[in-house]
């Protein structure tokens, strides 16, 4: 708008200095331009600021009021009743067609990269953010594998991104100071893009999402996993959960599909009292799995890994054809599914960043026991992931034996 203001206010010395349609011209290029550049706003807003719901959205970037009023224009039935996650996703899809329909292409950012950017501002938000992001040695934040120009050319990249809790280990610091700590000990994520030698994505190709968040290793708390992997032939495995660190109860009865060998997920005690949170996540495994029939159950979980799977788990293989747009569904109900369950996880963390951990009620010889038992839980869950990374032959192929060792030895599955 300045630019345009500017442009008129001496319209007439351009006029002396070129010809009307050399003006005009000069106009329309600005006009485009500014166009661009509203709707490049406007995807960096829905990728780096999801946390907020539209008309916040709105309120922080007036320039966008005019494709709010859009998306709510073409969907006037359901002007007052959008989710949060619909409204930021139809707000997305919109800024993204829009865009490329003036030119400004698919971009550089890969099927997950969306997904990537929701977790790491939610993590590290300044208004009561948990993580601070720590330095991933620099021969493992990045590497590259080319793809041969015989199979379209370009490169198959990773980036590794780690982050440690905002104090240290929860519970080692005076009581009056608890308040202060953050619940968790580690968030890292390993992104993988196939892009094309444009640097744009290739969403037929490799395109890996893996991201963990760990609790403190002293508090009886769920570790929260991610898995979010597309391969070529539009194959999809989407593995989101609450993965429990302790070991199943001999009187434990499993719920859901994973089977019986699910571990604990919370502990009700005098000490602990977070099985509440067991009921919120029920909640959110009946809206986006049990409710609905575009993400079916994956199939049988090896008996070896089922213990690390609870009951709500979204396990899903989704395959492109004439009848499934797999894509689109991982754009809308899975990454609805990954921003409510994701969310859920942060305000847990952030009740127990609140409380202290717990009501201090229990005794100190079984308060120890606990902690031993949840050492021992995450101890079991690195090795068993760290020793069955199913990624790991296909790292190794893109990247080499030793980097992907390094990286998921030292980063990915760093035992404590």
């Amino acid at each position: 708008i300045i630019h345009i203001h500017i442009l008129l206010q001496n319209i007439f010395l351009l006029q002396s200095m070129y010809s009307i349609t050399s003006v005009l011209g000069i106009l329309l290029c600005i006009i485009l331009q500014l166009q661009l550049q509203l709707h490049s706003s406007l995807k960096s807003v829905a990728a780096f600021e999801p946390h907020l719901n539209a008309a916040s959205i709105v309120r922080r970037h007036p320039s966008l009021a005019h494709t709010y009023r859009h998306v709510h224009a073409q969907h006037p039935q359901h002007k007052h009743t959008h989710t949060r996650a619909h409204v930021r996703s139809e707000i997305f899809q919109y800024s993204m067609s829009s865009a490329s329909e003036i030119g400004e292409g698919c971009g550089s950012g890969g099927t997950y990269r969306s997904f990537a950017e929701y977790a790491w501002n939610k993590l590290s938000d300044g208004d009561g953010g948990l993580i601070e992001e720590t330095t991933v040695p620099a021969h493992l934040a990045s590497n590259s594998s080319p793809i041969p120009p015989a199979r379209g050319g370009g490169q198959v990249k990773i980036e590794i991104k780690s982050a440690s809790s905002t104090s240290t280990e929860h519970g080692n610091c005076d009581e009056n100071k608890s308040s202060s700590l953050s619940p968790l000990r580690l968030a890292r994520y390993a992104l993988l893009e196939t892009l094309n030698d444009e640097n744009q994505s290739v969403p037929t190709g490799i395109q890996v999402l893996n991201l963990v968040l760990f609790p403190s290793s002293s508090l009886p708390l769920p570790v929260l996993g991610m898995d979010l992997v597309t391969l070529p032939g539009d194959k999809h495995l989407i593995a989101i959960d609450f993965q429990p660190i302790l070991p199943p109860a001999s009187s434990s009865e499993g719920e859901g599909e994973s089977g019986s060998g699910s571990g604990v997920l919370f502990v009700d005690t005098e000490q602990y009292d977070y099985s509440k949170w067991e009921e919120r996540l029920k909640e959110v495994y009946t809206k986006h799995v049990v409710e609905q029939e575009v993400l079916p159950w994956g199939g049988d979980i090896p008996p070896a890994a089922s213990r690390f799977f609870s009951p709500y788990a979204l396990w899903t293989r989704l395959s492109g054809s004439d009848d499934c747009d797999a894509l689109s569904i991982i754009q809308k109900e899975v990454f609805a599914a990954f921003c409510d369950y994701l969310d859920l996880y942060l305000e847990m963390m952030n009740e127990v960043k609140n409380d202290g951990g717990g009501n201090g009620n229990g005794s100190k010889s079984d308060e120890v026991l606990l902690v031993e038992a949840c050492t021992q839980g995450h101890k079991d869950y690195l090795d068993y992931r760290m020793t069955n990374d199913p990624a790991r032959p296909m790292l190794k192929r893109l990247y080499g034996d030793e980097y992907t060792e390094d990286v998921i030895s030292n980063v990915l599955f760093q035992m404590i």
